[in-house]
């Protein structure tokens, strides 16, 4: 999926279990979180490029649609989100990277904090099962180099 050169980090048995982990500073993150330059080597190089990325919450029967950021990005659960890059500045050609990172007790429960990194298009589709306040970031990365990122708050109630 992620191409030969693309090395997946290790999973470890406190990873698969949902496990914390506290960093410096002494807040937590979920063990299965992975970070571009820690893990996969892509440095951040930010230089000014820019990358604006919206969510929008599907229609669903009787339910509209509607653009995240017109709600105050809240959304109720069992509902689907699309997040589209709108506009960027990179040149292409690039890849773009998706990360999805929960929060809260139901997605703590559930193992299910994520925090994953995968490759894909301009557009991500995620699906809203956890109350809690969450978020979506994508990055371009081209020759090697993240150059621009964005993040989509997504609070699930």
């Amino acid at each position: 999926m992620f191409g030969t050169s693309f090395k997946a980090p290790a999973t470890t048995s406190a990873a698969k279990r949902g496990a914390l982990i506290t960093i410096p500073g002494g807040t937590t993150r979920p063990a299965s979180e992975r970070f571009l330059d820690v893990d996969y080597g892509i440095p951040l190089a930010l230089n000014g490029a820019t990358v604006r990325m919206v969510g929008h919450v599907q229609a669903q029967g009787p339910l509209l649609g509607y653009r995240l950021p017109d709600r105050f990005n809240r959304v109720d659960k069992h509902r689907r989100i699309t997040f589209t890059v709108e506009i960027c500045t990179v040149p292409a050609p690039y890849k773009i990277y998706w990360k999805v990172r929960n929060t809260g007790r139901e997605a703590q429960a559930a193992d299910s904090l994520r925090g994953e990194i995968s490759t894909g298009s301009a557009t991500h589709s995620e699906g809203t099962l956890y109350a809690g306040e969450h978020w979506v970031e994508v990055y371009i990365v081209r020759h090697g180099r993240c150059l621009a990122k964005a993040r989509q708050p997504v609070v699930i109630g």
